[in-house]
């Protein structure tokens, strides 16, 4: 985890710091034993750069191409490239990563 869990890699398997499969499954059996139901968050936005369809993206594979924004950014007069947009995370103070092969730049 680099950016405090927002950066899922994989969304199918517990993190281990969260326990098991099997610790999940016991705490769902015991909601329900109490009539309490669990309920999953699912959020695509959140993915890593170590993602499948992140990866996939990267390499233009279908139909992950257009999973993620690709941008060239800004190219100024003397071939620096600035970054696409002024947003910002809490992390690494942008909210978007770069590769010059992706974008041929």
């Amino acid at each position: 985890m680099v950016d405090s869990g927002y950066d899922i890699s994989d969304f199918v398997s517990i993190d281990k710091t969260f326990g098991t499969m099997k610790d999940f499954e016991d705490l769902v059996k015991a909601a329900h034993d109490a009539r309490l139901k669990i309920i999953l968050d699912f959020v695509p936005n959140h993915s890593s750069d170590q993602h499948e369809w992140f990866q996939k993206s990267l390499k233009s594979i279908e139909p992950y191409t257009d999973y993620y924004v690709w941008h060239k950014g800004n190219v100024l007069p003397n071939g620096t490239v600035t970054k696409p947009n002024n947003w910002n995370d809490i992390v690494e103070n942008i909210a978007a990563c770069f590769d010059r092969e992706k974008l041929n730049v």
